[in-house]
């Protein structure tokens, strides 16, 4: 029997398939979730969906009625394998707290720096003794060089390009690499000022793996950390 964690965000949903505590398979896709879903139930014996979504969706909750199949939402009412040090949990994003609780048990107990790097990049801590102390939120590479473009008359939407040199040659450059640089900045910023002695950096999203590559400090690159956090505040509530 297999539970899907299902993540539906603005544009894309993540369905991670679990037998046995394993992930087995994972679907990324720009179609409607109960296309994604349906897809699942042809291909496995489903027990129960765990869901997480940044919007209210009555059509997927008639279709999995429909089908006779037992759900639950993430809320911020659902159990957590954390503490939480947050004046308002009721407004903080899901995905947040899928990424450090991912970030929390694969460390097996860590002070973390946990790194999302998405549409927004969120920077969020949790001690060794598993509280969330919060974190911040900042535009995304992509966020950055649209507001570029979007606030000014004339300057172009950058395209990306390799990081080569410190000064830009043409226009472009000078936009791709002051946002570029912009974040990595940022991202060095934020793990020098961290104040343990000892604390692991996690890193995720969609440009995960491209920070990961200009980082020079050890730290941690996982692709599927807030799916597999959700299957552990899944399994922690249950």
């Amino acid at each position: 029997m297999a539970v899907l964690i299902v993540d539906i965000g603005n544009t894309r949903t993540k369905i991670g398939v679990f037998e046995g505590g394993s992930l087995r398979d994972l679907i990324n896709t720009d179609d409607a979730p109960e296309s994604a879903l349906e897809e699942c139930f042809s291909q496995w014996k489903v027990e129960e969906l765990f869901i997480s979504t940044v919007r209210a969706n009555e059509i997927l909750k008639r279709y999995l009625n429909k089908k006779g199949v037992s759900f639950e939402l993430l809320d911020h009412r659902t159990r957590l394998p954390l503490t939480m040090d947050y004046s308002t949990p009721e407004t903080l994003g899901k995905d947040r707290i899928a990424a450090v609780t991912g970030a929390w048990h694969l460390s097996g107990g860590s002070n973390l720096l946990v790194i999302d790097a998405g549409t927004c990049i969120t920077y969020d801590w949790v001690s060794e003794r598993g509280k969330y102390l919060g974190g911040n939120i900042a535009p995304g590479l992509h966020m950055r060089l649209q507001a570029m473009h979007d606030l000014t008359h004339s300057l172009p939407l950058a395209k990306s390009t390799d990081l080569d040199g410190l000064q830009g040659k043409s226009t472009n450059e000078a936009l791709y690499y002051g946002g570029a640089y912009g974040v990595l900045a940022e991202v060095d910023f934020y793990h020098r000022k961290t104040d343990w002695d000892h604390f692991e950096l996690y890193l995720t999203g969609g440009a995960g793996e491209w920070i990961s590559e200009q980082l020079q400090v050890p730290h941690h690159y996982e692709k599927d950390l807030v799916i597999k956090g959700l299957y552990e505040i899944y399994s922690f509530h249950h």
